[in-house]
């Protein structure tokens, strides 16, 4: 494998041309630049040796084997003052763990333990137990790109090397939220989404779970954290939305996409998500539930972000992208008004009068939040009865109408079209439309 390093450079890069993700002296093994949409990493001449080793034992094959490690492969660039460099796939979707559903978490926590005992095996181990690392691979796949993180492992009796990390940022917020979900939004916010964690006295409080019955042994430290992981099952406070439309994910296909007609609610929006999809475009199904509308869009070869804030339809999203290994698919949760990855197209449906009438979110910040997310096109709709199912209410806002809706959105857009009115199942009314940067 390592036979490349005798193939002639096709580049050669001067240091001070380069420009560095984090710095010329972040990593040990050696500084990393962007270069044509792939990552390089330059290794250091004293890092040369030890690098080698990870490819000709095949060690990087076996991390990526196992779902921990994304592809990587020695370049052909090469870096003034380094022994070589090291290619790395970019993430499908480089979007932080700190707004993974919980579920994802834990299965780039396991991916994190199991690589640690394949590595044990070789006398090596991760330095970082944090979750800066990894990205979203395929479909919704959790890995790590920092083949940096490998070192040697340290003598005793520094067992725990790279665990209080792990500790903190994944074991015991994971922890306590399956102990106790009604924490999970406070858990998110303050251990995840501001890279704090949780500290030993925090984690062992909300957790009960204790290292020392397992005494010094680093390989039953890890299977210890690794079997307490692999019991989890979360079981989340369920919301009006946690089982909408259930049975409808599984109608989920590409075929059903190209067959939609506008003789429905669900068949106007997928003939309309049809028609304005371009090659290469990113679609962000906002508030999307389960995903229901944004994954036609994933079967059809699009790379997809699902949102929303209800874990429960989240998981039953990844169960279904689980089942479709071609699919390129990230999920995401938290607020639907936090700042969040952009798109080409932007699905924002049956999401407004719930922003404006139970969050008392106005029109202006609706319109200005929503184009925040948007490259390119949004689709959109519009309740006219608000949250009322059976006719409209009469104490709602006489802000509240379709034309001020209109009006705030053409601030933010070129282009804004009524594409028609449908009457949804439930049989209340909802105005779809298209916006245009």
């Amino acid at each position: 494998m390592f036979k490349r390093l005798t193939e002639a450079r096709t580049d050669v890069l001067r240091r001070t041309d380069v420009k560095w993700v984090r710095g010329e002296t972040a990593d040990p093994m050696g500084p990393v630049f962007l270069k044509d949409g792939v990552y390089h990493r330059a290794v250091r001449e004293h890092k040369a040796d030890f690098a080698r080793r990870l490819f000709n034992e095949g060690i990087v094959d076996e991390l990526t084997d196992i779902g921990f490690l994304n592809r990587q492969r020695i370049g052909k660039i090469q870096v003034e003052g380094a022994a070589f460099t090291i290619e790395s796939d970019a993430a499908d979707f480089p979007i932080v763990t700190n707004f993974y559903p919980f579920e994802l978490v834990r299965r780039a926590a396991l991916k994190w333990l199991d690589a640690e005992l394949l590595l044990e095996k070789h006398g090596l181990c991760l330095i970082d137990g944090h979750f800066a690392n990894f990205g979203i691979f395929g479909n919704a796949s959790p890995r790590s790109f920092d083949l940096g993180s490998v070192v040697e492992t340290p003598p005793p009796p520094n067992f725990r090397y790279g665990v209080n990390e792990f500790l903190r940022f994944f074991f015991y917020p994971l922890v306590s939220v399956y102990r106790h979900p009604e924490l999970a939004s406070i858990i998110r916010s303050r251990a995840l989404s501001q890279d704090q964690g949780l500290n030993v006295q925090e984690g062992e409080y909300l957790t009960n779970f204790k290292l020392t019955p397992y005494g010094t042994d680093r390989d039953r430290v890890l299977r210890a954290l690794r079997e307490a992981l692999a019991g989890l099952e979360f079981s989340w406070n369920r919301t009006t939305w946690s089982h909408y439309n259930e049975e409808r994910i599984d109608r989920v296909s590409r075929k059903s996409m190209e067959s939609a007609t506008a003789d429905s609610r669900a068949g106007s929006i997928l003939s309309l998500l049809r028609r304005v999809l371009k090659p290469n475009d990113v679609v962000l199904d906002l508030a999307g539930n389960d995903g229901f509308f944004g994954l036609h869009a994933a079967a059809a070869g699009y790379r997809t972000i699902i949102h929303d804030g209800d874990e429960t339809a989240l998981y039953r999203g990844l169960e279904r992208v689980d089942r479709e290994p071609s699919w390129k698919v990230a999920f995401v949760s938290g607020d639907a008004m936090s700042n969040m990855q952009t798109a080409d197209v932007v699905l924002a449906l049956a999401i407004t009068h719930h922003l404006y009438i139970t969050d008392h979110r106005y029109f202006n910040a609706i319109a200005e939040r929503f184009s925040s997310y948007t490259k390119s096109t949004l689709i959109t709709e519009f309740m006219p009865w608000g949250l009322s199912m059976e006719g409209p209410p009469k104490n709602l806002s006489k802000d509240y109408t379709l034309e001020n809706f209109v009006k705030h959105l053409k601030v933010h857009f070129s282009d804004v079209q009524v594409v028609s009115q449908n009457v949804a199942e439930a049989g209340h009314p909802r105005v779809l439309l298209l916006c245009k940067k």
